[in-house]
């Protein structure tokens, strides 16, 4: 692989042995890749093919599949470059696109038809846009998605919010905002989305002391939320900081308390 080709590589864990391999003309980002929930299917995020990727058009992800052992679709998805792509079902592919200068407060999640490439929805209603992060709960009911604002400084982007939105699928329905999410850095916050949907863990690098300070927020149930007296019901618990070393100890944090067990 290089800046000009991209090969992607599926691997059996249980024999370590190679079961496909896709060579495309173009550099693919594994920085967002994600499996249909059949598993037969895989989306992978990659640039736009132009001098200046940022706003040129082009296809920006390409869906392989497995049991055909070919490109299913390559799929544009607008003019501004796709940061995330998640399955909602084995059908329906949602995307949001990357944050830049030119579009602050621009960004919307986009949900797509893979069998057609059709857009068949589009949810916009973050004032400071919805970008660079998307995920769905394994059941396809809970919708999670970055609505941080940014602003251009020099040549660097600087964090002035950091916050997610949830929402509630099929419907639409905004069911949460994050509280602001703290510190602010030069690398906004990584998220991870749990199946049930009830639970998000953020996490970022501090560079100078090589290590990630994760936070996970749990979302309140209606009346959880009122015998909590969290107004936009979730609540966040701090995590110590984990060396990058254990990072699976993030990414799958265990014995949570409920919000009935949260000390305050």
């Amino acid at each position: 692989p290089t800046d000009r080709s991209g090969l992607l590589r599926v691997y059996d864990l249980t024999s370590t042995r190679m079961t496909f391999e896709w060579k495309v003309p173009d550099y693919l980002s594994g920085a967002s890749m994600t499996f249909s929930p059949d598993g037969n299917k895989i989306a992978v995020v990659e640039p736009e093919r132009d001098e200046d990727w940022r706003t040129s058009e082009g296809p920006d992800v390409a869906i392989f599949e497995f049991n055909t052992e070919s490109v299913k679709l390559r799929l544009n998805t607008g003019p501004d470059a796709t940061a995330t792509a998640v399955f909602l079902d084995n059908d329906h592919l949602l995307t949001v696109p990357m944050w830049h200068a030119q579009h602050m407060k621009v960004g919307w999640i986009k949900f797509w038809d893979i069998n057609t490439g059709k857009l068949t929805r589009e949810i916009s209603d973050a004032a400071a846009g919805i970008h660079d992060y998307v995920d769905v709960s394994k059941n396809g009911k809970i919708l999670m998605a970055y609505v941080g604002l940014n602003k251009n400084s020099g040549h660097f982007m600087k964090s002035v919010t950091q916050r997610f939105r949830i929402w509630e699928l099929p419907s639409g329905k905004v069911v949460a905002d994050s509280p602001e999410i703290l510190p602010r850095t030069v690398d906004r916050p990584r998220f991870r989305l749990s199946p049930d949907g009830k639970t998000i863990v953020a996490l970022w690098p501090e560079p100078s002391a090589y290590k990630v300070h994760p936070q996970v927020f749990q979302l309140l149930s209606s009346q959880a939320s009122v015998e909590s007296g969290t107004k936009n019901s979730v609540y966040v618990q701090s995590v110590s900081s984990v060396s990058l070393e254990s990072p699976i100890q993030v990414l799958f944090p265990s014995n949570l308390p409920s919000p009935s067990q949260r000390q305050e």
